[in-house]
């Protein structure tokens, strides 16, 4: 673990150099040294206290060990030939844009939490499929050549399945809002509060939901965050801020013309432009597009790809994008002014004093109670214009067994559950496969 942590932070083991994506990912844990105590103790010396180290350090995508002389021997961990760890699979074969295959790991240590006599996996082969057209994963489950399928976002075709299929197993996963708009209030007009919130009152959530996500999506509004503790619920919020996530068209056209926006001859009051990512839900970006023509606001929809988000945001090139909220722990909740999740980009010197603060907590309880002050304050401000949040689904056959609509098994451990999952082979070969 030592090896690994110099690596990643450049502390020592040869390594100088940080990790550029592990520094921003524990940002704000400044991290002075890491040594060894004994065989089974290593000591993490911070620069200063910080109540969310533990988490950062352990259960992330920052705890992935590997063994040190593969590195040395390699330089890096790149070519899955030579990956080595502790998990339940080992990875045994990639067909690049076409599939993963891992087996089981004879010497796994673990034991199903809830048959604790079981040791893990169940599954003596685990084989990913890569099928990115939802048609073709849809058909692959449909003819049964797929056991299940991990966080599909394809509403209509899951629902079009379950009627050809009605023994197809659904579960719904919340995991974040991929369907809110952020709004740069660096830039006119969005740095006028009640240009935000006409946008947010020309919002037809629920008509949206029915139309859309056939009632599936959740369309309450959340803050930045779910985690229990760490937000205000939407029912305690005060009723001036509820009252703007109401359908009011009408209302939202007066604000427009409170803000000095009038309609003009051709009927548009301004034009601006959404970025969106393009693997994200399309036509509900077009459902909002709509929405904001009916009064008077022009959206011009550029569809960009995954890997441009974080540049695009860092470098606040854009009106309007695609925000990903609803999912975020403290860390990641607030508005700084130098973090890619900041899409409002509001430097505000009130919440960036908040931000130190939480960056400082002495406790739990206190990082709680400020993020619950730092969300509302966000939400009043609307610097995020709530879309609602979509369902992402999980497809199983009858005779797949033992999941029970996890979303992880800890954070960035998105695929621990399979480990846990087993084949009902007698039911499976009784359904003719």
């Amino acid at each position: 673990m030592v090896f690994n942590f110099h690596r990643m932070l450049g502390l020592g083991s040869g390594f100088t150099e940080p990790s550029p994506q592990l520094t921003a990912q524990l940002a704000p844990i400044k991290v002075e040294s890491v040594t060894a105590r004994d065989k089974y103790t290593v000591v993490f010396k911070l620069k200063e206290p910080h109540v969310g180290a533990l988490q950062g350090l352990v259960d992330d995508e920052t705890a992935y060990m590997y063994p040190p002389e593969v590195i040395k021997q390699h330089g890096d961990a790149k070519d899955w030939k030579v990956l080595v760890g502790t998990g339940p699979f080992e990875l045994t074969d990639v067909v690049e844009e076409s599939s993963a295959t891992w087996t089981r790991n004879p010497n796994y240590w673990g034991f199903d939490e809830k048959f604790p006599e079981n040791r893990l996996p169940y599954v003596d082969e685990l084989r990913a499929l890569f099928l990115p057209e939802v048609e073709t994963l849809i058909s692959a489950i449909r003819t049964r050549k797929v056991d299940i399928s991990h966080r599909m976002s394809g509403i209509d075709q899951a629902i079009s399945l379950q009627q050809t299929n009605p023994e197809i197993q659904v579960s719904k996963v919340f995991f974040r809002s991929q369907e809110s708009f952020g709004v740069n209030v660096q830039k006119k007009p969005f740095d006028d509060i009640r240009v935000r919130k006409a946008l947010q009152m020309a919002l037809d959530l629920e008509t949206a939901n029915k139309a859309y996500f056939h009632g599936l999506a959740e369309m309450t509004p959340v803050g930045r965050s779910r985690f229990p503790g760490q937000f205000v619920p939407f029912a305690e919020w005060p009723e001036e801020v509820k009252n703007v996530f109401t359908y009011d068209p009408e209302g939202a056209e007066a604000l427009l013309d409170e803000a000095g926006y009038p309609r003009g001859s051709d009927g548009i009051r301004f034009k601006t432009t959404l970025k969106w990512i393009d693997s994200f839900l399309v036509g509900y970006a077009e459902l909002a597009t709509g929405f904001w023509r009916e009064i008077g606001v022009d959206v011009e929809l550029e569809l960009i790809a995954g890997a441009e988000f974080t540049p695009v945001t860092g470098d606040r090139d854009y009106e309007m994008v695609v925000s990903i909220t609803a999912n975020l722990s403290p860390g990641y909740i607030h508005y700084s002014s130098g973090f890619n999740w900041n899409t409002a980009n509001p430097q505000d010197p009130w919440y960036e004093a908040k931000v130190e603060a939480a960056d400082a907590a002495s406790s739990r309880e206190e990082l709680h109670a400020l993020a619950r002050e730092m969300d509302m304050y966000a939400n009043a401000q609307f610097w995020t214009i709530w879309g609602g949040m979509a369902p992402q689904l999980v497809l199983a056959q009858p005779w797949v067994n033992g999941y029970s609509s996890e979303l992880n098994l800890g954070s960035g451990q998105y695929w621990l559950q399979y480990s846990r999952m087993w084949i009902d082979s007698a039911q499976k070969k009784e359904m003719g496969q």
